[in-house]
């Protein structure tokens, strides 16, 4: 039983903090179960909300609705001389609403940084690397959770 909890364990930091492929993870020689298993755990877990959590960072947020902002201020001087009509004036008005909000988000600047930390300890640490990952996971799902993001 202890071995399966392992295995359960490299699955999800696979699943979580890679980019393989369910089959991938299955065949892991630190997973070794069928792919209806890790899918299994996968649903149970609710890793993907987990995954997705993680993936939203502060930068990404930001450069996303920049990205968004330009593309309506490109429209109102290509398309409407300047002059923004009603509906490119209220997303606009959202996505500057949005950009001010990011600036409140501690989950996603607390990831950021423990995205970078976690960078430093692999190259710094190699050897410790799994046990710190394991706890800032941990770490993290209880500040998803908290911030009702899972």
């Amino acid at each position: 039983m202890a071995d399966m909890k392992l295995k359960k364990q490299a699955a999800k930091r696979l699943f979580c903090d890679t980019q393989m492929s369910r089959k991938e993870i299955a065949k892991h020689p630190t997973v070794r179960v069928t792919e209806k298993t890790l899918r299994k755990w996968i649903e149970e877990g609710n890793w993907q909300d987990i995954k997705d959590t993680q993936a939203i960072t502060r930068p990404q947020l930001l450069k996303e609705a920049y990205s968004q902002l330009a593309a309506i201020n490109n429209e109102v001087r290509t398309n409407y001389n300047n002059i923004p009509s009603k509906a490119l004036s209220d997303a606009k008005g959202v996505i500057i609403k949005e950009l001010t909000a990011l600036s409140d988000q501690p989950l996603h600047q607390t990831i950021t940084v423990v995205t970078e930390l976690m960078h430093w300890v692999s190259i710094t640490y190699p050897a410790k690397t799994e046990v710190i990952l394991d706890i800032v996971n941990e770490w993290v799902e209880h500040q998803a959770a908290d911030n009702k993001l899972t």
